[in-house]
């Protein structure tokens, strides 16, 4: 039901390694993940659901390479502090056979740091806080808008996110409680620019995400349990030309889950319910 007959077939490969150091009060990790993929994309145009005469033939071909370190320091009897980074190089390379003025390849770099805090003032409970960075090069339906030669010019998609929460379990309760604020730049976002160009991938300038993640378990009897989750999404525009503050579409601003399960002898039932609790923008 969809504007053309779709046709493709994807290869995925990758290998990873990593190294873990423990010593008395510290620890370090090092690792390395290597990924790729092939996409042969070719499209038809739709007739009555068959395949009809060609319209697109291409190659997409992407590379990633992660370089990853961490270390973990306890400064004092249960208070740790974290440090660490990540490397990411990231290409891209489109291969229109029959058009090929539209084949283009880009490359993304980026080092994103990492500092946490973690503290356990008893058994089974942490509170901790954490600052790092984020990175999201675009994908090739982002970067290939037809009829622009070439890839779309689209940066990628940089944050800084602080974060402060707690997790832990007492007695028959488990939690998981968060509360982050990210400064988002260059966030790829599908919007209308004008009244002649339908709404294609974009940058935005400044956007923000913030907001709350709650989990709560309850165990109500022996082989029963009662699940909670809640979410508070507050995602906008920050000071836009044409947007201003406006919120951004998508998610509903809250938004729950509860399911009660119960699980014994190999026997498993469940009962949940999904609750927007706010209209959203699509």
């Amino acid at each position: 039901p969809i504007f053309q007959v779709m046709d493709q077939t994807s290869v995925e490969y990758g290998a990873f390694g990593r190294a873990d150091v423990s010593l008395e009060n510290a620890s370090f990790a090092l690792g390395l993940n290597l990924g790729g993929g092939e996409t042969d994309a070719k499209r038809y145009v739709n007739v009555g659901g068959q395949r009809g005469a060609m319209t697109a033939d291409a190659d997409q071909k992407a590379r990633n390479v992660e370089l990853y370190g961490e270390g973990r320091a306890r400064v004092i009897d249960g208070l740790e502090v974290i440090a660490g980074g990540q490397f990411v190089r990231t290409t891209r390379r489109y291969e229109d056979w029959m058009n090929p003025a539209m084949s283009a390849r880009d490359a993304y770099d980026s080092f994103s740091p990492k500092f946490g805090l973690l503290w356990e003032p008893a058994e089974e409970i942490q509170v901790f806080a954490n600052l790092s960075r984020s990175y999201e090069p675009p994908t090739f339906s982002e970067l290939v808008q037809s009829p622009v030669p070439g890839f779309v010019p689209l940066e990628a998609q940089r944050a800084w996110t602080a974060e402060i929460g707690t997790r832990g379990s007492h007695g028959a309760v488990t939690w998981d409680l968060a509360l982050y604020r990210a400064h988002v730049k260059g966030e790829l976002l599908q919007y209308s620019v004008g009244p002649d160009i339908p709404a294609p991938t974009f940058n935005a300038d400044r956007t923000l995400h913030q907001g709350v993640e709650l989990g709560v378990a309850l165990r109500v009897l022996d082989g029963v349990l009662w699940r909670h989750t809640y979410m508070l999404n507050d995602f906008r525009f920050r000071n836009d030309p044409v947007y201003g503050g406006n919120r951004l579409a998508g998610l509903p601003k809250h938004l729950y889950r509860g399911e009660l399960e119960y699980r014994k002898d190999g026997l498993h039932l469940a009962a949940s319910v999904d609750w927007a609790m706010s209209r959203a923008f699509v």
